[in-house]
């Protein structure tokens, strides 16, 4: 075949075809994946193990997305970021969204994590408190940062504050231990599992159970994203990735712990046993009945007006349709209950 006349030519014709088809095949390849930032509303432990394992599992880039999820702390002021477009999606509670829009901030709730949220009334298993009227006599330790939420969740049991001894407390549970108190308020997913860890039993009131609805961990973007269809569609894709990796925390735990401690937190020095028991507290408050029958993060009719409701027990007039847009989470899911 090397002497047959052409043969040269069609050599050259067959490289030519091979360097069309590398350039066509190149031309079709996909752009490199949008970068967004999540802001954490605190550090990077096991509260956030689904937006851990949707990074870890490449849920994100499975949309077309590469996120970067940014720890928050004592001092991180999320709204202004999202406010400001410094970062596409915030995580905060729907109180903090709804004083942020009475200072002029244009933001919306698209999702909605900790559908039960964990403040809650710890006392020792020995003399437990497990309903609200229960608690009138007694000395409870309220941490600052708590007292407006506890007097949202009294007022919305009926129960006048002056009727307890509120007694100002750090989150350290030593004065519940010591008998300095009768009961805290705390966190579900902190507190009790510090003292389980001692060997110590707590029952816990957790407020969301008795008429306080107050979802946290919200899913918070701008308006001007919205408005943006560009960066709307970033967000329903980010939405998906969420979904499923909460999906997928939920249904193990201890995965996003291990996540938490080796990697995201890895400079915070976590233990793992603790982050494991935070991780199994915290996966009834994000499957919750409702969640599990329309999928995680979406946001019910109800769910918003209750919400709202709590709300109104701390003093903040709002509506559902200022605060909340559920249109996002529902595209999301196109019509299904799981990812």
């Amino acid at each position: 075949m090397k002497n047959f006349p052409g043969n040269g030519r069609w050599a050259r014709l067959a490289l030519a075809l091979a360097a069309l088809a590398a350039a066509e095949s190149a031309g079709r390849a996909d752009p490199p994946p949008q970068e967004i930032a999540i802001q954490l509303g605190w550090i990077a432990n096991v509260e956030y193990m689904g937006e851990f394992v949707a990074v870890a599992s490449r849920y994100f880039e499975a949309e077309g997305l590469h996120c970067t999820l940014i720890p928050g702390g004592p001092t991180a002021s999320v709204l202004p970021l999202v406010d400001s477009g410094k970062v596409l999606i915030g995580l905060d509670g729907a109180d903090g969204v709804a004083r942020a829009r009475r200072q002029g901030a244009r933001l919306k709730i698209v999702g909605a994590t900790l559908q039960r949220n964990p403040t809650s009334i710890m006392s020792l298993a020995a003399h437990p408190f497990r309903r609200p009227e229960e608690l009138i006599g007694c000395r409870l330790g309220v941490p600052q940062a708590n007292r407006t939420t506890l007097y949202g969740f009294l007022r919305a049991n009926g129960i006048n504050p002056r009727s307890l001894t509120l007694i100002p407390v750090q989150n350290d549970p030593a004065p519940l231990v010591n008998g300095e108190i009768d009961a805290m308020v705390s966190f579900l997913t902190s507190q009790p599992i510090q003292l389980r860890l001692r060997g110590i039993p707590t029952v816990t009131l957790v407020m969301s159970d008795f008429h306080y609805k107050l979802w946290t961990d919200d899913i918070v973007v701008s308006e001007d994203t919205l408005a943006d269809p560009v960066r709307r569609s970033e967000v329903v894709r980010a939405l998906r990735a969420l979904a499923r990796g909460w999906q997928a925390a939920v249904a193990d735990p201890k995965l996003g712990a291990q996540l938490a401690v080796t990697r995201f937190g890895r400079n915070l020095d976590l233990d793992l046993r603790a982050q494991e028991l935070s991780a199994a507290a915290l996966a009834p408050l994000v499957a919750t009945p409702e969640t599990r029958a329309h999928g995680l993060l979406t946001m019910s009719p109800e769910g918003m007006e209750a919400n709202v409701a709590a709300l109104r027990a701390i003093g903040i007039e709002t509506t559902v349709g200022e605060i909340f847009d559920p249109s996002l989470i529902a595209e999301a899911y196109g019509g299904k209950n799981r990812l």
